[in-house]
């Protein structure tokens, strides 16, 4: 495997090196750096990087400008902005094209772990097709019903925060949406913000408007598009398992924290399949026929078609977008939790309770799910939670 590379841009020389040397040593990877957006574009035309990091106020071309025309040009590499005040403005104007917001002078060492993660998981995917079609993705789909409902409440004179909120946390790509944007840097929080209603709080009813209406952040598709009740399926499914992971947290006495993690996700475990129905409907046509012909799990039938699992790509999605490692984890393992290589204690309860809330909701599925939906007996074994699922199954009411 040839050596990682990243190119950063910035216009302050000493912010270049520093960055160059800490980079370059915690990544293991090859910098290179550039001093505005037209000599890194330059540099771009010549040879790929896996990551780009520009700083924000540049002369010149700006490196939202500069971001932007990487997400066209080149969408598999990492885009990551710096910036040296926080500024809600400042952030918009990267929502589309840049995947992590950070504030310098920041944790440099934090930041090459958050990077290190999010490349591990891209060596899951084909270096080509998937693996750039994900890094490429900036919205999702959400089902057609909620998302007409959002447009409604914010038309609203007196729209409430609140209330839009409870209809976001419905939705998987509005509640990853507005949680990717409340975490970012740039609204300088001081704590991590994992309930979808406390994000769009924290964002305001007036801003969710913008993003709706001018932004385009959350989208949806006709209510009459094929799209739209694949759409429905994910949507209602995942429901399913987040509200299932949330009560067995629950039932296991977990913080309130982790409660919440646990639904959030089992939200988000399937959010792959949405960024592959979206951005490769010729793929999710043919993955569709071969369920259709043959008894397979979907997974299997991807990993034909695509060379990869919507597991593993809506885990690498999740990392690019700066969700935690939990959360991150249990999208990509939650067929399979005894491949996460984890010890038991710092996987349960969230990908313990995704794995079996799956597991208990595909049970009522066709019998193409049937792999689906056995829980993983040595996971549980070695977790030691062998005992609970019959309980678990009391607790959700299934």
């Amino acid at each position: 495997m040839s050596k990682r590379s990243v190119l950063l841009v910035d216009d302050e020389p000493m912010v270049l090196l520093a960055l160059e040397r800490i980079l370059g040593t915690l990544l293991d990877c090859r910098v290179v750096k550039a001093e505005d957006g037209p000599q890194a574009l330059a540099i771009l035309e010549r040879e790929p990087f896996d990551i780009v990091v520009s700083d924000m106020a540049m002369p010149g071309m700006s490196g939202a400008t500069l971001l932007d025309i990487v997400h066209e040009l080149y969408p598999r590499a990492m885009r990551l902005v710096l910036s040296g005040r926080s500024s809600r403005d400042q952030g918009l104007s990267t929502v589309g094209s840049a995947h992590q917001y950070f504030l310098k002078p920041g944790d440099v060492s934090a930041i090459s772990r958050r990077l290190k993660n999010v490349l591990a998981l891209r060596e899951l995917l084909p270096p080509e097709g998937l693996g750039t079609v994900i890094a490429g993705v900036d919205t999702l789909p959400s089902c057609p019903e909620i998302f007409r409902e959002l447009e409604e409440e914010i038309n609203k004179p007196d729209a409430s925060a609140e209330a839009i909120g409870r209809i976001v946390e419905k939705d998987v790509a509005m509640s990853a949406k507005a949680l990717q944007l409340v975490n970012s840097s740039f609204f300088g929080l001081r704590e991590h913000v994992s309930s979808p209603v406390r994000a769009v709080v924290l964002l305001g009813a007036s801003l969710m408007k913008s993003l709706v209406l001018a932004v385009h952040v959350f989208s949806s598709v006709p209510k009459d598009d094929p799209l739209a009740a694949f759409v429905r399926k994910v949507w209602t499914h995942s429901l399913h398992v987040a509200t299932a992971a949330r009560e067995i947290a629950l039932f296991e006495k977990a913080p309130p924290a982790l409660v919440e993690e646990a639904y959030i996700a089992g939200l988000f475990h399937d959010i792959g399949k949405l960024a592959i129905a979206m951005n490769l409907p010729d793929a999710r046509g043919h993955i569709e026929e071969t369920l259709a012909e043959r008894e397979l799990a979907d997974a299997v039938a991807e990993r034909e078609t695509l060379g990869a699992t919507h597991a593993e790509a809506g885990g690498y999605l999740l990392a690019l977008w700066g969700f935690s490692d939990a959360v991150v984890e249990a999208a990509v393992f939650h067929h399979q939790p005894s491949r996460s290589g984890k010890k038991a204690e710092s996987v349960f309860p969230t990908l313990a309770a995704v794995h079996v809330a799956n597991a208990f909701d595909h049970e009522k599925e066709p019998a193409r799910h049937a792999p689906n939906a056995a829980p993983d007996t040595a996971f549980l074994q070695n977790a030691g939670l062998a005992d609970k699922p019959a309980a678990w199954r009391a607790a959700i009411g299934g």
